[in-house]
């Protein structure tokens, strides 16, 4: 494999690559071209054209642009501060250390990134794995995506598998086929989600569409906004308002809660508030097919209409609570230990998804029970 050295290079711009791609910055020297068969080669002033038919690896000098319109094998990124322009890649895309990346094409792998600058893209068909950037934008992940200490930005238009964000800023995805889990991030807004949602230490809102599985919430600074939700709902440490208008599972309210704002839930299954000493709020509790009960709450402080409807005032009332529950029962219990046992059974295998991320073996352990 001979060296081909290019000097006085400012851009590079592969044609296409046939087999496998390597590039890797070097500190220091020229741009240096390895290739197991003989390449073509075009000079237009300071810029070099390549078209192998092989494998290559090419080492790139400080300050040299780089664009890769198609690579047959798979592209192997290192140590690169150039932005990137990448078209179709067909095997997998591993990156390491690089910066601003532009996908204008198609991965037809996996894609696996480590500490980067901007990442934007339009279509991976494997997994995408990212580990480090400023921002991520793509249009459509067919496969899952897990991103990590993401500082800007993290936007998808479609992941077809499961997405999971963990300490990054503003998430948002238009669709969501698999489950979305997202851990200290500034905010989540996702227009629908096929299976469960889990947002845990989110510092603005959540604001989602339609749910098709489980939602749990856990230590949200902001509001929590969801249309629809096709199972169980958990939120725990809530501390901005909440408007569930279309729950078909049961409901779990842990608290503490709030001392102001509006919580309007309206849900077909069984509704449990977990109320404090120190709860503030006036409720409204309406069971259409069902009643309202209370343990270890002030019966006094409540006003009966029947069996189906209970309304009254704890503390000052400065959180607006407002419970439908249209084919089950309302339960408002204290928080000490005898209140909380009345069902403990039940509320802990329900609640127990609220947890922080699991370790890897609880992860897969839990995918298999669900899939």
């Amino acid at each position: 494999m001979d060296n081909i050295r290019l000097n006085d290079v400012e851009a590079i711009r592969v044609m296409r690559a046939g087999g496998n791609l390597r590039v890797r910055g070097v500190a220091s020297g020229d741009t240096i071209l390895q290739c197991d068969s003989e390449p073509q080669i075009r000079r237009l002033e300071n810029r070099a054209e390549i078209l192998t038919s092989g494998n290559a690896t090419i080492e790139l000098a400080p300050g040299v642009a780089l664009e890769i319109l198609e690579c047959a094998g798979n592209l192997d990124l290192e140590d690169i501060s150039a932005p990137l322009s990448l078209g179709r890649v067909r095997g997998n895309l591993r990156a390491r250390r690089i910066g601003s990346v532009a996908i204008r094409g198609e991965i037809g792998g996996n894609l696996s990134l480590d500490d980067a600058h901007a990442l934007e893209g339009e279509q991976i068909n494997g997994n995408l794995r990212v580990e480090g950037a400023r921002s991520i934008k793509f249009r459509l992940v067919a496969g899952n995506a897990d991103c990590g200490t993401i500082e800007g930005e993290v936007s998808f238009e479609e992941v077809r598998g499961r997405l999971r964000v963990s300490v990054a800023g503003p998430v948002s995805a238009q669709r969501v086929t698999g489950k979305l889990e997202v851990q200290g991030v500034a905010s989540l807004n996702a227009d629908h989600v096929g299976s469960k949602v889990k947002a845990v230490e989110v510092a603005g809102d959540v604001v989602l569409g339609k749910v098709g599985g489980r939602l749990g919430c856990d230590d949200i600074a902001g509001s929590v906004t969801v249309e629809e939700v096709g199972g169980h709902v958990g939120l725990r440490g809530v501390r901005g308002a909440v408007g569930l208008p279309g729950i078909r599972g049961a409901v779990d309210l842990l608290g503490p809660l709030p001392s102001a704002g509006s919580w309007k839930i309206t849900s077909r299954g069984r509704i449990s508030v977990e109320i404090s000493a120190e709860t503030s709020a006036k409720f409204t509790a309406s069971a259409r097919y069902g009643r309202v009960r209370l343990y270890g709450v002030p019966e006094s402080s409540f006003t009966r209409s029947g069996r189906d409807h209970v309304a009254g005032t704890l503390g000052a009332g400065g959180l607006d609570i407002n419970l439908e529950a249209t084919d089950a029962d309302i339960i408002l219990f204290a928080d000490d230990a005898q209140s909380r046992d009345y069902d403990g059974r039940r509320r802990s295998s329900e609640f127990r998804f609220l947890r922080r991320f699991s370790a890897p073996f609880e992860n897969f352990a839990e995918d298999l029970r669900e899939e």
